[in-house]
């Protein structure tokens, strides 16, 4: 069962790289007479199965997580809901006397706390999976090939856009000079066989974004020998 599940899996992943393969060729002007709006319903189909395969294989262990997780929320809130209320009743310890008063008390601090509770819950999943160095790294790269080879023209705040959100991503991940320069060099070697397939507006929008990461990566590296430098000379001191 075990074997049959990673066959189906590995095949599944082999269909989506087909599927993408072609898709990116056909917006490059190529066609293989495949039809891609079918080719991706067959995906969707068959990743539709394998998620419902892998959540019943792994139910215990996901049902397990949502009962822990449960619990710590459940008993947060409770927590944060009397803590909530005292305060209210302190502030205003006169109109909130007696039965209705503990009522409203209630009610207002429960109304906090969820939506305390719910901001801190989002700020959280935006901090470990959206704001993260892999999700940061994907969208500028996904970004950028869909502003070439997906839009028909070259859009100046895009480009903007896109360079602002990788160096944002080099300030905070601390990416290192040599991995913009990489880029850069990926992109001009992408321009020759561009122009060989007539592709001229897809090489040109390579040729820019491959300038774009030169200029970044030529900075970044100028900054790291700075500091190198600094510290070798502090050292010596």
């Amino acid at each position: 069962m075990k074997n049959l599940f990673l066959k189906y899996q590995t095949a599944l992943g082999t269909i989506f790289c087909l599927w993408l393969f072609l898709t990116i060729f056909k917006k490059l002007g190529f066609t293989f007479g495949v039809n891609l709006s079918v080719f991706f319903r067959i995906f969707l189909f068959l990743f539709i199965i394998w998620l419902v395969w892998i959540t019943k294989i792994k139910w215990s262990e996901i049902n397990a997580i949502i009962k822990r997780i449960w619990s710590e929320v459940k008993d947060k809130f409770i927590a944060e809901t009397k803590k909530n209320q005292e305060e209210i009743i302190r502030f205003s310890p006169q109109l909130l006397t007696g039965k209705t008063g503990s009522s409203l008390s209630f009610f207002i601090a429960f109304i906090f706390s969820f939506f305390l509770l719910s901001w801190q819950l989002v700020k959280k999943i935006f901090k470990v999976y959206v704001f993260n160095r892999i999700t940061f790294l994907v969208l500028v790269i996904l970004g950028i090939l869909l502003d070439i080879f997906v839009l028909k023209s070259s859009y100046d705040l895009v480009i903007i856009f896109l360079t602002v959100l990788w160096i944002l991503s080099v300030y905070r991940y601390k990416f290192e000079g040599r991995i913009s320069v990489g880029l850069a060099l990926g992109f001009l070697i992408l321009c020759p066989f561009l122009l060989i397939f007539k592709k001229e507006l897809i090489a040109e929008k390579s040729a820019i974004w491959a300038y774009l990461f030169l200029v970044v990566g030529v900075v970044q590296l100028f900054i790291e020998n700075f500091k190198k430098e600094k510290e070798s000379v502090q050292k010596e001191d």
